[in-house]
C-alpha cells in the first residue's frame, strides 16, 4: 500500500465513522412536532428543479425547486415560492447531502417548510426527508392519502 492509498482508506474510514455517528445523533420528529417548527406546511407539486452553485459559505450545488402550492394546510398562506435544497448534480459534478428530500416535477407532496430570512418567498424542509410527504393518487401506489396526512396533523399550529 502506498502513501497515497492509505491517506484515502483513512479519510474514508473518519467519513464512515462521522456519517455513522452523526446518523445515531438525529432524532425522529413526529408530524405536529415539525408543523411547530415551520411557517407554513403546504399542499404542493414541484413545477421546476434548477441547480446552482450555492452562495453559502461551505459552497456546493444546491437545489431550487420552484412550487405551485394548492392550499396552506396549517400556518403562513402562500401561493408558491422556491424551495432550497441542499446537494445536486451539475455536469460530472455530484454533492450528495444525508436526509434530504428529491423533490420530482409534478408530484404532489405536503411540505413542512421554514420561511428563510435571506429573501421572499423563499423557503427550506424542516425535518429533513420526513418534512416531504408525498400524497398519494389514483394513478401510482407511491405515498399517503391526503385524508391520512392531514390527521396525523393532530391540529398543527405552524408559526
Amino acid at each position: 500500500m502506498n502513501v497515497k492509498s492509505g491517506a484515502l482508506l483513512a479519510a474514508l474510514a473518519t467519513v464512515s465513522l462521522a456519517t455513522s455517528s452523526s446518523r445515531a445523533m438525529q432524532m425522529e420528529l413526529t408530524r405536529p412536532q415539525l408543523c411547530g417548527m415551520s411557517t407554513t406546511v403546504v399542499l404542493a407539486q414541484v413545477t421546476s428543479v434548477d441547480t446552482v452553485w450555492s452562495t453559502a459559505q461551505v459552497g456546493g450545488l444546491e437545489r431550487h425547486a420552484f412550487l405551485d402550492v394548492d392550499h396552506a394546510l396549517a400556518g403562513t398562506k402562500i401561493k408558491g415560492g422556491v424551495v432550497v435544497l441542499p446537494g445536486g448534480t451539475m455536469g460530472d459534478f455530484r454533492h450528495w447531502v444525508e436526509d434530504v428530500p428529491e423533490l420530482e416535477v409534478g408530484v404532489p407532496y405536503v411540505l413542512f417548510l421554514k420561511a428563510l430570512p435571506e429573501a421572499d418567498g423563499t423557503f427550506e424542509v424542516i425535518g429533513g426527508e420526513a418534512g416531504a410527504v408525498q400524497v398519494a393518487d389514483d394513478t401510482s401506489w407511491a405515498g399517503e392519502t391526503l385524508v391520512h396526512i392531514t390527521k396525523s396533523l393532530e391540529g398543527c399550529d405552524a408559526r
